[in-house]
């Protein structure tokens, strides 16, 4: 009996053209024929497996060093020239602030 392709496989085809970047090389990885492999590439596909960024809260830092944060004065050590000044502006109109 011919095996039938699975989502899982569709999946591990599209994650490992984006290694290889060629048919042929992912019909050998995975054991479909190149053909087979042509037909499930999503064009566009974004890997699945990629990790998701971690958003950062200041509530999530350890209470011990959050006095760092709230007690230094970091508008010194943030210095923009005059013409990021102006792109800053600028920027601030685009998005509507």
């Amino acid at each position: 009996m011919a095996r039938r392709v699975q989502k899982e496989d569709i999946e591990e085809m599209n994650e490992l053209y984006l290694i290889y970047n060629s048919y042929s090389a992912v019909a050998r990885e995975c054991g479909w024929s190149a053909g087979t492999v042509k037909r499930y590439i999503e064009p566009g596909y974004i890997s699945k497996r990629i990790a998701k960024p971690k958003s950062f809260h200041l509530e999530d830092l350890p209470k011990s060093n959050l006095h760092i944060f709230l007690e230094e004065d970091w508008k010194d050590l943030i210095v923009l020239s005059d013409e990021e000044k102006e792109e800053m502006k600028e920027f601030k109109k685009e998005v509507g602030r």
